[in-house]
């Protein structure tokens, strides 16, 4: 079972299955042609986020919220909201062609589809980073370095750290409740522990790739 993150910080999911099948399966339906209905491999993923992080982040900002000072200041759309209403052909207009605060990229055509297929799952992450919120930072913290009083006292796991060493499989029976400290985590039903895994891979620092000519 390959590493989440090996060699470079670059991830290597060895278990598609488990975290897109899952993020397939609690995704509501949507009408044909929905940016939300792509289906992607974790390569393609991952390349994807390189390339939204490298782009899109300044102003879109990691979460997609748009909440950057550029984003604030050219009234950036929050992906999250915008994102499960997109048509997959509506989306790659806006990448070619730009749209009101946003100019235009022009990227080959194997990097729309891979940044495609990142943004498919915003959605997903900004879920999981809510539940995260809700159920993990009061001993992992907001940013997942377990320096919360909390988290010193029970000695939580620095997930900046930890993530990029586990396997998919490792990952998904921690956020099960399978591992000793944390069984509450078994309070969080399938949809949840789906969004939260694919949270968890936006946790670590960012890739350090170069954005594609």
């Amino acid at each position: 079972m390959a590493a989440i993150v090996g060699r470079g910080r670059a991830r290597a999911w060895g278990m598609t299955g488990l975290v897109v099948g899952a993020w397939l399966a609690v995704t509501a339906a949507s009408a044909p042609g929905q940016l939300v209905d792509r289906k992607f491999t974790e390569k393609n993923w991952e390349a994807g986020r390189v390339t939204y992080v490298h782009n899109c982040a300044i102003c879109h900002g990691l979460d997609g919220h748009g909440q950057t000072p550029s984003g604030k200041k050219l009234g950036i759309v929050d992906l999250y909201k915008t994102v499960p209403k997109m048509a997959e052909s509506r989306a790659l207009t806006v990448l070619r062609t730009g749209s009101i605060g946003m100019k235009k990229f022009a990227f080959p055509e194997e990097t729309e589809g891979q940044l495609l297929d990142y943004l498919a799952t915003v959605p997903a992450i900004g879920d999981g980073q809510k539940v995260y919120l809700a159920q993990c930072a009061e001993c992992h913290g907001p940013d997942g370095k377990a320096a919360t009083e909390k988290g010193k006292f029970v000695k939580a796991a620095d997930l900046t750290v930890v993530v990029p060493q586990r396997t998919a499989d490792q990952l998904a029976a921690v956020v099960a409740g399978q591992h000793a400290g944390h069984a509450g985590a078994i309070a969080l039903n399938e949809k949840e522990r789906a969004q939260v895994l694919r949270y968890l891979c936006t946790l670590p620092p960012v890739p350090p790739a170069e954005p594609p000519k």
